[in-house]
């Protein structure tokens, strides 16, 4: 297991405050043959910087990247295209992998050979740092399967998957807010199953940062969400899907009445996420955000359908 390269996918777009300690966390793994492909997006603070001093100290990291940002599918497919590992890892620029993950994922693709990709539980925390809470992810592939139609619980910074899986997906699309929920859909159509190390968690993942969100971003997902679904169940029936970029350019079209609603309302959700003090005012904060944008409730509904079925 020692000898496998594993390639790790860090798109990067002004995260010169996070960056650090994503690249100690990867450069710090027990399982030390990487090689650590860091793609700047068009960074305007001083992540380049800070990746290619990484790069002068350490042979491993590689530096990829264009003057202007051309969005996270752009980078993750050139750090695809750009990899050399038999197996690729994904991680988020703002976030923290445990010194285990990747020796522990690594271990568990090759001791069972049905699974394709595999992802580890995380703890969330703010931008400070500080853990808010444990998110225990399902391990079990069937249940993941039953729960595809609320979303998928594994998170996208925690992917660890072979190589010959890009035979199936061929990369990123397209697809507002939810690329790795499209990617996998297309992995699962064409015979993939993917999991969750059982009783292990391995990943800090960074949420509410400033700057980490985008007002109508919400409502882009939760149409392309929609639309990844009907391809899936397209692909299952006939073997292929009828992708349209014209249908992608009507997701991204969004009023100036519903941006304006979703803003205030995913910034409710976000106080309830964070909200650590008082459950009275978590709930009502839920309420808020859910009155302001109703198709919150249902998102809401599927995200602990998930999380009940994660519970041994």
């Amino acid at each position: 297991m020692g000898t496998e390269l594993v390639s790790v996918i860090v798109p990067a777009f002004n995260v010169a405050s996070f960056l650090p300690e994503c690249l100690d966390s990867l450069v710090g793994q027990t399982h030390g043959d990487l090689e650590i492909i860091v793609i700047d997006d068009g960074s305007c603070d001083r992540t380049r910087d800070i990746a290619q001093d990484y790069a002068a100290r350490d042979a491993r990291v590689r530096v990829l990247g264009s003057p202007t940002n051309l969005g996270i599918v752009h980078a993750l497919n050139l750090g695809l295209a750009r990899s050399r590992g038999a197996y690729i890892a994904r991680m988020d620029a703002d976030d923290i992998s445990l010194p285990e993950r990747v020796e522990r994922q690594l271990a568990y693709l090759e001791n069972h050979s049905d699974i394709d990709l595999v992802g580890v539980s995380v703890r969330s925390m703010d931008a400070g740092g500080a853990v808010l809470r444990e998110e225990r992810t399902n391990t079990d592939w069937r249940r993941i399967k039953r729960n595809l139609r609320f979303g998928i619980d594994i998170v996208h910074g925690t992917w660890l998957f072979r190589r010959t899986l890009l035979d199936k997906v061929h990369g990123y699309r397209n697809m507002p807010g939810c690329e790795d929920f499209d990617f996998l859909l297309r992995a699962i159509a064409a015979g993939s199953r993917c999991c969750n190390v059982p009783d292990y968690v391995g990943y800090l993942h960074r949420i509410g940062r400033p700057g980490n969100s985008v007002s109508t971003l919400g409502i882009k997902q939760r149409r392309a969400q929609k639309y990844a679904l009907s391809l899936y169940r397209e692909r299952v029936a006939t073997g292929k899907d009828s992708y349209n970029p014209a249908r992608i350019a009507r997701i991204n079209r969004v009023g100036w009445l519903p941006s304006i609603s979703y803003d205030h309302s995913a910034r409710l959700l976000a106080g309830a996420v964070l909200e650590r003090n008082s459950v009275v005012r978590q709930c009502l904060l839920l309420a808020g955000s859910c009155l302001l944008h109703p198709p919150q409730l249902k998102y809401l509904i599927g995200r602990q359908i998930i999380k009940r079925s994660a519970r041994p």
